[in-house]
């Protein structure tokens, strides 16, 4: 009785197996998240059954497993747990719940996320979306959202106690517009991206054409254009002020007004002067042109000396003017 005093110094000292509140109280401390987010890819504070951390208790305390075999085993938790149980689930461990992803997502720190990689800025997903979530710095969330809708993720109690939010992500999931594929097919990201695909740095669009779009990392853009072009994608009205846009993209075999335009241009006639200083083109002739860095525009003109296809008779005076000098051989 004497020192009753001295009772609550005494069980202050540690000693033996930490109780589970002593160790919850230190993974929520700022040491304990200090060092787990150290064990993580761009510090995140998110524990995986491997994670090791340097405890009061032990120097390579093994917590990642000590929480993995804890909720193995929720049904024979000691009396202990009641009162920490609360502090238990809010660890972040593991494979993320549906609960946790949708707490991200309607997040101020997830909306501003789904803003920046959206095509235009707007509030949706695409299948490609990636946002850096707590659990994984490139979590797919618009592949997990596409597959929900695909029906290919099984309806646990867990989703459904979830599904008035999800239906509510689920209206935000499609495939962006014309006007935002325009769009984006005009910014620098995406210029830099085709004109990354030439060795001569020309923004030309082939079929083949594949670049990495807010909404698809591989996006096909070649072929959409084709399919657009050759009326197998149908253009609907209500994107007819885009028209002009989607026709100036530079795509595939430029047509002979395309040539002869450039040909005409100040920039196209400075690089057919010859060696003379005159304009002059000679069926050696090759210049730098925007769909190729070395156009054989003196092999184009021979081509056409003799037979000129009729689809293009408007442009016959046009090509018959342009200074081209016909090999000895060939007068």
């Amino acid at each position: 009785a004497e020192l009753a005093a001295d009772r609550d110094r005494f069980d202050a000292i540690p000693y033996g197996e930490p109780t589970a509140k002593q160790m919850l109280e230190f993974l929520h401390s700022e040491d304990g998240k200090e060092q787990i987010k150290l064990t993580r890819p761009k510090g995140k504070w998110w524990l995986s059954r491997d994670t090791v951390v340097n405890a009061p208790w032990n120097g390579e305390w093994m917590a990642g497993n000590w929480i993995s075999h804890m909720r193995s085993s929720r049904g024979s938790w000691p009396d202990e747990f009641a009162d920490v149980r609360d502090r238990f689930d809010a660890i972040p461990y593991g494979e993320s719940t549906v609960k946790q992803k949708l707490d991200f997502l309607y997040s101020e720190d997830g909306q501003k996320q789904i803003l920046s990689t959206a095509p235009v800025g707007q509030l949706r997903f695409c299948k490609a979306t990636r946002l850096d979530a707590p659990w994984d710095a490139e979590w797919k969330a618009g592949s997990w959202i596409y597959l929900i809708k695909r029906g290919q993720v099984e309806k646990t109690p867990e989703i459904m106690a979830e599904w008035g939010r999800i239906k509510g992500l689920l209206k935000r999931l499609g495939e962006p517009t014309v006007k935002e594929k325009i769009d984006f097919l005009y910014t620098e990201d995406a210029i830099n991206q085709v004109k990354g695909l030439h060795k001569t740095r020309k923004w030309w669009f082939y079929y083949a054409t594949k670049i990495k779009a807010p909404w698809n990392e591989e996006w096909a853009v070649g072929e959409w254009i084709s399919n657009v072009k050759s009326g197998n994608t149908p253009w609907l009205d209500e994107f007819a002020a885009d028209r002009p846009r989607f026709d100036a993209l530079p795509f595939a075999e430029p047509s002979v007004k395309i040539k002869l335009d450039f040909l005409e241009s100040d920039e196209g006639r400075q690089k057919v002067v010859c060696a003379e200083g005159s304009w002059r083109i000679r069926a050696s002739t090759i210049i730098d042109a925007p769909w190729n860095g070395r156009w054989r525009v003196g092999t184009w003109m021979s081509k056409f000396q003799d037979k000129w296809p009729e689809e293009h008779d408007a442009e016959r005076n046009r090509f018959l003017a342009l200074p081209y000098k016909v090999p000895r051989s060939n007068r």
